[in-house]
């Protein structure tokens, strides 16, 4: 579709601007080639030529809105231009008043629809005006989304290092959860729901004060009562592990409270 000349080089040294009227004796160019399927190319074009529309040219569609919607003092400094549409995602990068970079994603703003409509456990035609911001009479809850909001951390923490350490509080040598450990359990819920191909070990961990014995035994019983309420709340317990660890791997100093304090933890483990 598009042949763009970014740099010439003459005999290795690069060309500011175009080479006319220099001698050498090897010409070099690097080029960014805009290309797509030529059934696709006529495809597109029989399609508005039997619509009675006579087609003079075809330009990728990226660069065609950057002529609308970038200024030359923007394509000179430097910008990237993003179209999200229903199906896909279309990026073109500008440095020095040239398109440098053009890239068509397979995602688009569907995508977004989807995510919403499965975390909410609502129906598509809603979850579209969620995305919108235009939901009126909606039972969705602050709180709902919050949990959702934090379920994506929680799962880009999970993508990046493998791990997010979780801090739920426990009474003193007890391991039934309360109110913030249940609202914990539905952030993990929605973050499994975000993402149905993740496995997770749950692993629970404590610090250093009594009986080591006895605090992996506790930590076993704080592990599972978290996998409990996942399962409670609709995750396959096939997904699930629960590991006590006691005090065994602590990140924290266990002669400082703030350290002993990182230590009481739970874990959520990629597998």
């Amino acid at each position: 579709m598009h042949t763009i000349p970014l740099e010439f080089r003459v005999d290795g040294a690069r060309v500011l601007g175009k080479p006319e009227g220099l001698q050498g004796a090897k010409l070099a160019v690097d080029a960014l080639l805009i290309t797509m399927l030529e059934k696709h190319h006529d495809d597109v074009v029989s399609a508005v030529e039997n619509a009675g529309i006579e087609v003079q040219e075809v330009m990728a569609s990226p660069l065609a809105a950057s002529i609308t919607a970038l200024t030359k003092a923007q394509k000179t400094a430097g910008v990237a231009l993003a179209n999200i549409g229903s199906e896909t995602l279309s990026v073109i990068v500008f440095d020095n008043d040239m398109p440098v970079s053009l890239k068509v994603f397979p995602l688009g703003s569907n995508e977004i629809t989807n995510t919403l409509a499965l975390s909410f456990q609502i129906p598509l035609a809603e979850a579209e005006q969620l995305k919108r911001g235009a939901v009126t009479g909606s039972d969705i809850s602050p709180k709902k989304m919050q949990q959702v909001v934090s379920a994506n951390a929680m799962l880009d923490e999970i993508n990046k290092s493998g791990m997010v350490a979780l801090y739920i509080n426990f009474d003193t040598g007890k391991s039934e959860l309360k109110d913030d450990g249940k609202a914990t359990a539905k952030e993990i819920i929605a973050l499994l729901k975000l993402s149905p191909q993740l496995k997770i070990e749950i692993g629970g961990h404590t610090d250093n004060v009594g009986n080591a014995a006895s605090n992996k035994t506790l930590s076993q019983s704080r592990a599972q009562a978290v996998l409990a309420a996942i399962v409670a709340g609709g995750i396959n317990a096939n997904r699930l592990t629960a590991v006590g660890y006691g005090q065994e791997v602590p990140i924290g100093d266990n002669r400082s409270e703030a350290g002993r304090a990182k230590n009481r933890r739970v874990e959520l483990v990629k597998k």
